[in-house]
């Protein structure tokens, strides 16, 4: 059974480690009208910053977020089920927060079932968006075993030992903490202790992209690669570096984080609840307080300089982690839900 997902993005891995592993059910991109015109009984909402993404005023926002709730209302009336996963308490850009709240207060009223991936997910949802307890569906996200399972298991043999590169990877975007990451790697113009690489690009027509063009002339000594990564890259890119860099001013699921899981790549990151719900307990040593450039500076500086026996353990148990969240596990208890909330409906 074909079920639309409002949003699904072609260029990112999700909708493949969820579905792909069983077969009761298959993704397919939507909108909540194809939802109604397909005649369908299921639709799955993710990233619903989507909606307002494009608005050029509060007003347009507003707008966009009425209709869309009022489109999830007709879906359910004519017998429609809701699943809602929870990605982001914040918009990715900062914008329209006051609607984008709302946005999901509705949500989580129309909502079958309210899936999350962390207990930080769950608390939102329950103490800030009034979501019914009995209405969660916990589901961790997944490594991306499977997609890049071979690479993973080479990680661990052929990654250097001596190697001091950093790596920051993924969607070029304003909530990264990028300033901040490079002034607290270089608080001073010289080369510096520190061989960063930077590879991903920014969103399209998103005038960050000259900010940060402007920004990367002031560190002619990191390494960036403003462009979209292609899979095939990602192995050699991310087992080539000592660390991965999560200097995220804000975030609540983070691909990244599960992408260096898999291969083994430990991270540097800030010390929250759900990055310690996700990593193994080795790894939390390295997480820095939030805001903190000093602290970004110590633990990145204490991971390259870690022993290589205990550098060794910090992969395997990674790696481990890795295998534990492997998405055919995900994607069956996926499958359970639909059938749930098929059956069952809403919840109290």
């Amino acid at each position: 059974m074909q079920v639309p997902q409002c949003t699904l993005y072609s260029d990112n891995p999700y909708h493949r480690l969820l579905f792909a592993a069983d077969g009761r059910y298959q993704p397919v991109r939507s909108t909540v009208a194809d939802a109604i015109e397909g005649g369908g009984d299921l639709l799955h909402v993710h990233w619903e910053e989507h909606v307002l993404r494009d608005q050029r005023t509060a007003t347009e926002a507003e707008l966009s977020a009425d209709y869309f709730i009022g489109r999830l209302k007709e879906f359910a009336a004519r017998g429609g089920r809701i699943v809602w996963t929870i990605h982001n308490a914040r918009p990715h850009e900062g914008q329209y927060m006051a609607v984008f709240t709302r946005l999901q207060v509705e949500l989580g009223r129309q909502c079958d079932r309210v899936m999350v991936h962390n207990l930080e997910a769950a608390r939102i949802a329950v103490e800030e968006l009034g979501v019914p307890q009995s209405r969660l569906y916990y589901l961790p996200h997944p490594s991306y075993l499977g997609i890049y399972e071979a690479e993973a298991r080479t990680a661990a043999r052929v990654r250097g030992s001596d190697g001091k590169r950093v790596l920051l990877l993924g969607k070029l975007r304003r909530y990264k903490g990028i300033e901040f990451m490079l002034e607290a790697l270089f608080p001073v113009a010289s080369p510096g202790e520190f061989d960063v690489h930077i590879a991903g690009e920014t969103l399209p027509n998103d005038e960050y992209g000259q900010e940060l063009l402007r920004l990367f002339a002031r560190y002619p000594q990191v390494e960036v690669d403003m462009r979209r990564i292609e899979d095939s890259e990602i192995a050699d890119l991310v087992t080539g570096a000592r660390c991965v860099l999560l200097p995220y001013e804000r975030f609540l699921t983070s691909g990244v984080a599960l992408l260096a899981l898999t291969f083994g790549t430990p991270v540097v990151a800030p010390d929250t609840r759900q990055l310690r719900e996700v990593l193994p307990a080795a790894a939390h040593e390295f997480l820095f307080e939030p805001s903190n450039a000093d602290d970004l500076r110590a633990k990145t500086r204490a991971l390259i300089d870690l022993s290589e026996p205990r550098y060794a353990q910090l992969v395997e148990s990674m790696l481990q982690r890795a295998a534990y969240l492997h998405p055919s596990r995900a994607a069956k208890r996926l499958a359970d839900l639909y059938d749930s909330v098929r059956v069952q409906g809403k919840g109290p």
